[in-house]
């Protein structure tokens, strides 16, 4: 089914014997399958991203509970869904260097030492499925050796808050409304500082942002580090203002996440609300 251009609601594509000009066309016979002028498009684009995220489910608990997600160390929820070589979520955000032939397919040489073996090498690519909530809506603040692609897949908008290299401050939305500046997609290099929150004051009927991160080389958990206001102060106090607020309360580590226990459980309960 597609997004009839000419406004027409649902249509299926007809069968190419019934269109004369070879073309893809409308059961409803008002045209091709193609938007006709950017405006057009932009109506057909926005229509159909609706139309999408209106079969999501409304509540965070309903996603975390579908997709299998567990608490994150840097706030709302997540699973990991790829990891070069390796079965995700089985290494515990550790490299997987015990992976099929040939190693080089999956594994590569980086310039990092912190791993207790001393080991540089990272599997070529990590992502994971990350949903924080209106209850939990806060990303606290971090950085990764490695370059991050975040993209949006679906309910409430979320504010990225990003220190470049430079110092400089810059804040991307990740969200549907395009034409108001929101992006389908968020680039972080590695060694930038980022933050963020869920848009909380955004309409609709979800109580959660549905996002995704890829990470190139993949993450390794001795590449991530929690940004300490001690770091802050001595890069530059004046960041203190934007992303002082993002600092982690109580930085844990990341093993403890994994485990199914009363721990966990009382994080969810914290993080959904109660519900």
């Amino acid at each position: 089914w597609s997004l009839c251009p000419r406004a027409q609601g649902d249509c299926k594509p007809a069968p190419p014997e019934r269109n004369s000009a070879g073309k893809p066309s409308h059961l409803c016979g008002q045209g091709d399958l193609r938007p006709r002028g950017s405006r057009r498009g932009a109506r057909v684009v926005v229509g159909l991203a609706t139309r999408i995220m209106s079969v999501l489910p409304p509540t965070a608990a309903e996603v975390v509970q579908l997709m299998g997600m567990v608490p994150h160390p840097e706030g709302g929820f997540f699973v990991e869904t790829w990891r070069s070589g390796a079965t995700p979520m089985t290494t515990m955000g550790r490299t997987a260097t015990d992976v099929p032939e040939p190693e080089s397919k999956y594994l590569g040489a980086t310039d990092r030492g912190a791993r207790s073996d001393g080991d540089g090498r990272r599997n070529f690519i990590t992502s994971m499925l990350w949903c924080p909530t209106r209850t939990a809506p806060k990303l606290t603040l971090g950085v990764n050796l490695s370059d991050i692609i975040h993209n949006y897949h679906g309910g409430l908008p979320f504010e990225y808050i990003v220190v470049g290299l430079d110092g400089t401050v810059r804040r991307e939305i990740l969200g549907p409304d395009l034409a108001n500046g929101h992006k389908l997609t968020v680039g972080v290099a590695g060694g930038e500082w980022k933050c963020g929150r869920v848009v909380t004051e955004a309409s609709g009927p979800w109580d959660y942002s549905l996002l995704s991160e890829s990470v190139a080389p993949g993450f390794d958990v001795v590449d991530f580090a929690f940004v300490t206001k001690e770091l802050i102060e001595e890069r530059d106090a004046a960041l203190m203002a934007e992303v002082g607020p993002y600092l982690h309360d109580n930085a844990s580590t990341f093993d403890e996440f994994y485990e199914d226990d009363e721990q966990r459980q009382q994080r969810v309960k914290e993080r959904l609300g109660g519900n």
